[in-house]
């Protein structure tokens, strides 16, 4: 709120040290309530003020809870390995916590689960998905469609978990098959996702031209390979590891030095304006996430083991071998950039990347600004 030097009833105005003597509270609390509870304040200059009669009557609505409760609805999807950390987040009540530290009013988290990230994308445009969990083709999808329509604008937040070279997703079959030796090979996967992204490249590398391309489920197209031998399947973590663990999979293809296979946590530009304390939280959460992903990988094995029914040594071999890594580098921007077909130019990234609310939460846990940390490639040095 900028009161301007117009604000009536100059002697009503109370200074901060006035209101932090009033309130009993430090200036870092005072500058969070600011920012996360709506506290009324003026600007007059340089200096801050806050009017008496406003203050009393902030204070009395924080004591009664005189709030309405403020839904948030949280997409993700618990079949793609690298969007896990959303399944972290809601097993171990991660946001309630942070928001709880911040807001007194209720929200009310809603957890939706989709099969693919367009699912979700579709439901962000209509509103009814605040948050989620994308492929890095869907995100470039989304980022078109911003293009096109014009009360919808995709923003990144932050990115969930990274495969490096092409590694996180492969084609395969069922084991001891010989699926080339037909001239009938069915490939199924997902309808236009990160994976049927790949399996283009997958057609251009092996030099087939005897593919027919079926599209369903995740789920569904292990099931078919498992059952046929002229069936393969483009698929992302965790199928390629589960289906090698149950001996009912081969991997036939994988890209050594392909592209990066990344996911990322998006939202509307419109619910980012008017939500900014919710997305401060929840980033927070994802950064305590990653990092309980990465130090204690085998209790968190063990949480989305029991949430998803899936061997615990499956999903640790999954967790130790994916980056979990919030960071916005330059090399993941390329990565968006060749999916995208040149969309994501660096140089012109103002509103497509919105790094501030992982900036806020970055520093309030004691950890660089990712701005300034995150630059040009994957660095060891700091994850986020």
């Amino acid at each position: 709120m900028d009161g301007g030097n117009s604000v009536e009833g100059s002697k009503e105005l109370l200074t901060i040290p006035e209101v932090l003597s009033r309130l009993h509270i430090s200036r870092s609390t005072f500058d969070r309530w600011r920012h996360h509870r709506q506290l009324p304040y003026y600007k007059i200059g340089r200096d801050i003020f806050v009017h008496q009669e406003e203050l009393r009557d902030w204070v009395l609505r924080q004591r009664h809870g005189q709030h309405e409760v403020t839904p948030v609805v949280i997409g993700i999807q618990t079949h793609t390995a690298q969007t896990w950390s959303g399944l972290i987040i809601k097993e171990l009540r991660l946001l309630e916590t942070e928001l709880s530290a911040i807001r007194k009013d209720s929200v009310s988290v809603i957890w939706e689960n989709a099969d693919s990230g367009l699912d979700l994308l579709e439901g962000m445009i209509q509103g009814r998905v605040h948050l989620a969990y994308l492929g890095d083709y869907p995100i470039a999808v989304g980022y078109k469609l911003s293009t096109l329509l014009h009360r919808f604008r995709l923003v990144l937040l932050a990115f969930d978990g990274k495969s490096e070279g092409g590694r996180g997703i492969a084609v395969l079959t069922r084991s001891n098959s010989k699926p080339f030796e037909s001239r009938n090979l069915t490939v199924v996967t997902v309808p236009r996702s990160s994976a049927e992204h790949r399996l283009n490249r997958f057609v251009k590398d092996m030099g087939v031209s005897n593919i027919q391309v079926n599209y369903c489920t995740m789920s569904d197209g292990m099931h078919l390979i498992t059952r046929q031998t002229l069936v393969a399947g483009c698929m992302w973590e965790p199928f390629p590891t589960l289906m090698q663990h149950l001996g009912t999979g081969q991997v036939i293809w994988e890209e050594s030095r392909g592209q990066d296979y990344l996911t990322g946590l998006v939202t509307s530009h419109e619910w980012m304006t008017n939500n900014s304390s919710l997305i401060y939280a929840y980033l927070k959460a994802q950064l305590r996430a990653h990092d309980l992903m990465r130090t204690n990988p085998e209790r968190m094995a063990r949480v989305l083991s029991k949430s998803l029914g899936l061997p615990s040594q499956v999903i640790y071999q999954i967790l130790t071998k994916t980056r979990w890594d919030a960071g916005i580098y330059s090399r993941d921007l390329q990565t968006l950039n060749m999916i995208g077909h040149s969309m994501f130019d660096e140089k012109n990234m103002e509103g497509i990347v919105v790094m501030d609310y992982l900036a806020e939460a970055a520093r309030d846990m004691g950890l660089q600004d990712p701005r300034k940390a995150c630059l040009d490639d994957w660095t060891s040095r700091e994850l986020y």
